[in-house]
């Protein structure tokens, strides 16, 4: 790992030092959990698009591993839905900005796993 971070228009999206960080310097564990973060988002994504769901407990999780492997963009985007639903917008969220976070997050990781980041 070199310590940068990938970015879109939007900021960065992963942060390759703070995966660094977690992953004390190993490149096959951060692969292993960029890949489990992969696995997991698609899920919860998911689960996230399901009202019969506890959404709010459902984005919390994405904040926590978005959060734990430096996807700063995806944890913000996650933190302020799970707010909106805590406030009661249960209804009324708009789920497109964390689609789009997560779509470029899983672009980022994607590129790092075939090398390119």
């Amino acid at each position: 790992m070199t310590g940068q971070q990938q970015q879109s228009a939007g900021g960065v999206v992963l942060d390759l030092a703070h995966l660094e960080t977690q992953t004390m310097g190993s490149t096959d564990l951060a692969r292993e959990v960029l890949r489990l973060f992969l696995d997991q988002a698609s899920e919860l994504m998911a689960r996230l698009a399901d009202p019969a769901e506890r959404r709010a407990d459902v984005a919390h999780k994405l904040v926590g591993s978005a959060r734990g492997i430096g996807l700063p963009a995806v944890a913000a985007t996650a933190a302020a839905l799970e707010q909106a639903l805590r406030d009661g917008g249960a209804g009324a969220v708009e789920l497109a900005p964390l689609v789009d976070a997560v779509r470029q997050a899983d672009a980022a990781i994607r590129a790092y796993l075939d090398g390119e980041g």
